[in-house]
């Protein structure tokens, strides 16, 4: 369905800014820790659903926007993460070592802090795909995804709400979008427990 494939754009792009915005802050700290961090608080202190509606609006009533939207609404919660644990990282023994071994800044990133860092975003992205459907199907359901016929579940209950002599032309998306979230956060509290 198109709001899985869509949670999974808003996923990337939530992982990938929000990543790049938590190392360059963790790891250089100063003065572009303090400019990231303003702009995660500015993000921080807007609604996620109504920066998404203000995304969309402002690019166009598509499902891919609605993924973009929601994507970019998720790129603070990611950024503050791997902030903490690029900072938690930086600061270990073996960091340091490869520092006074001679190491280059861009090889400790890549080879240490990066990837001892990513762990904790994996619960994280997990957790923000089931997020992000309900974010997707709710634009939808609003009207700002792809028109009809497309397959967005939010589409499909705003659709199956006019023709409630048939129950199930709602309760059908409604419950799928239910157990795939459902299925996403419990996934997402192994894989914390599993770390």
């Amino acid at each position: 369905a198109s709001s899985v494939s869509s949670a999974l754009v808003a996923v990337v792009i939530g992982v990938v800014i929000g990543g790049l915005i938590g190392l360059l802050a963790g790891f250089f700290g100063g003065w572009v820790d303090v400019v990231f961090a303003r702009f995660v608080d500015v993000l921080l202190s807007i609604p996620k659903f109504l920066l998404a509606v203000i995304v969309v609006t402002a690019i166009g009533f598509e499902t891919i926007n609605a993924a973009i939207a929601t994507g970019i609404s998720a790129i603070a919660f990611f950024a503050r993460v791997a902030r903490a644990e690029v900072i938690k990282t930086r600061q270990a023994t073996f960091v340091e070592a490869s520092f006074l071994l001679g190491g280059s800044r861009g090889f400790i990133v890549l080879r240490h802090v990066l990837p001892n860092a990513s762990r904790s975003m994996l619960p994280l992205a997990v957790l923000q795909f089931g997020e992000s459907i309900l974010v997707i199907a709710s634009l939808a359901f609003l009207g700002y995804g792809d028109p009809p016929p497309s397959s967005d579940w939010g589409l499909l209950i705003s659709i199956g709400k006019d023709y409630l002599k048939w129950p199930w032309l709602v309760y059908a998306p409604a419950f799928v979008t239910i157990v795939t979230v459902f299925s996403a956060n419990g996934i997402s509290r192994w894989l914390r427990k599993s770390h």
